[in-house]
């Protein structure tokens, strides 16, 4: 995988943000009838002329999508298998639901999802029957490949052709732009998690998280994913 993903602690694996503790990063919000929380949602997009949909995982029902930046639109013609438009894509999206338009193509629609964030985009792997309530956060790296996984048990890391190596006890510290995990344990450790746009350099996938583990004089790059929220320190 591509881009920085900063692992400073064997805390766990890193999902969907850093440069802000994980319940920022989730992006839930005060809510009120007017402008409902900031909720994440995991489900499948479809995106083609006069079509721009959403179906979160477990429902029936679709939602009509606004995305005012377009990375969404863009992602899609970029990952749809043969980058046609109409196939499904899996994603991860921080959002707002409000009821479906009055008017226009989203008429119909079950409900309105407004987007504020993109956590994650891809075709392979992920999916709605994934373990999203099994880790804090996710990492992986590719050349060489590796995945760390951080969890209430704390962090794991594996790589391929090696033993794996585990921190138990994690440890946050204020660091500007980015989370950042300390895990003791030999080698100590250190995972740090940053709001920065990652490209998975096999499948193409996006994350909105990078990361970087430094451990025993070794560093480890990739993309971060987050999973259910940890608990504030």
């Amino acid at each position: 995988m591509g881009q920085a993903f900063r692992v400073a602690g064997l805390a766990a694996l890193l999902n969907a943000a850093c440069g802000a503790p994980p319940q920022e990063i989730a992006g839930h919000a005060t809510a009120s009838p007017e402008r409902p929380s900031l909720q994440v949602f995991r489900g499948t997009v479809v995106y083609g002329h006069e079509v721009r949909e959403f179906r979160p995982c477990g429902t029936a029902g679709a939602l009509w999508v606004i995305d005012r930046s377009g990375l969404l639109w863009q992602l899609h013609q970029q990952l749809a298998p043969g980058q046609r438009p109409y196939e499904e894509i899996f994603a991860v999206l921080r959002g707002r639901r409000e009821p479906a338009p009055a008017e226009g193509f989203g008429v119909g629609y079950s409900g309105l999802l407004r987007i504020e964030a993109v956590l994650y985009a891809g075709v392979e792997g992920l999916g709605c029957t994934y373990d999203w309530g099994g880790f804090h956060y996710r990492a992986y790296g590719n050349e060489p490949f590796w995945n760390a996984q951080m969890s209430p048990a704390g962090l794991r890391l594996r790589r391929s052709g090696q033993a794996d190596l585990e921190w138990r006890e994690l440890a946050r510290e204020p660091s500007n732009g980015a989370m950042r995990f300390r895990g003791t344990g030999v080698p100590r450790a250190t995972l740090s998690i940053t709001r920065s746009d990652c490209r998975d350099s096999m499948s193409g996938a996006y994350f909105a998280l990078t990361a970087t583990l430094r451990f025993g004089g070794e560093t480890l790059h990739g993309c971060a994913l987050q999973g259910t929220e940890p608990t504030a320190p």
